[in-house]
């Protein structure tokens, strides 16, 4: 595994019902966008998962993170791979999921080993790697997956979601470092230089017809 600028999540996984003790996940943030080296494909946006090996042997059953970007074509490469870059056989990636398990977010980009002022909102929707069926199996301990994609926008803090298990789930901490300890990561947000470009693009249009 090469060791750059990556930083790794270190978390306790807790059960809904439960602590589901003895489990644990590294959460790597590894994308180019966040000054990473970007997994084995090189994606801007790339996390690293570690589902580490417990006497309890829990795996992993999906993973996501925030986005504020629902424009579908501004996403390339979203897959979910092992260490050497081969799709994980059974799992597809969804995205963007507009409205449906949203994280919370700010709307700022806070550099890795630092603490988010946040969050101040929630996400648009997500970026979703999940198993074909309910057949497929999980990650299992002692693997490491690369979730990652490929987005034009800058990048901004927002939540994630493993799930372990099918009934266990593990969120972000925000009081934790950006990609280091339990903390937030980074996901894409539109640019708001564009979003301003389109606005006076509007009101162009608006005048010219006037």
């Amino acid at each position: 595994m090469r060791v750059g600028t990556a930083c790794l999540v270190l978390v306790m996984v807790f059960a809904a019902g439960g602590p589901a003790s003895g489990s644990d996940i590294h959460v790597g943030c590894v994308g180019l966008e966040s000054g990473g080296w970007g997994g084995p494909l090189g994606w801007q946006y790339a996390y690293e998962v570690s589902v580490i090996q417990t006497p309890e042997h829990v795996g992993m059953t999906g993973f996501q993170v925030g986005t504020c970007d629902l424009i579908h074509l501004d996403y390339s490469n979203v897959m979910i791979t092992d260490v050497h870059g081969v799709p994980i056989p059974g799992w597809i990636a969804i995205w963007p999921n507009r409205g449906t398990e949203v994280k919370p977010h700010l709307d700022a980009k806070t550099p890795h080993g630092a603490v988010s002022p946040g969050p101040q909102g929630l996400t648009l929707g997500n970026v979703s790697w999940t198993p074909t069926t309910a057949d497929t199996p999980s990650v299992p301990d002692g693997t490491t997956v690369f979730c990652g994609f490929d987005n034009p926008k800058s990048s901004h803090d927002v939540g994630w979601t493993a799930y372990i298990d099918g009934a266990m789930w593990l969120d972000e901490n925000w009081t934790q470092p950006v990609g280091w300890g339990a903390g937030p990561v980074h996901g894409p947000v539109p640019e708001p230089a564009t979003l301003s470009l389109l606005a006076l693009g509007g009101l162009a249009l608006i005048r010219r017809r006037r």
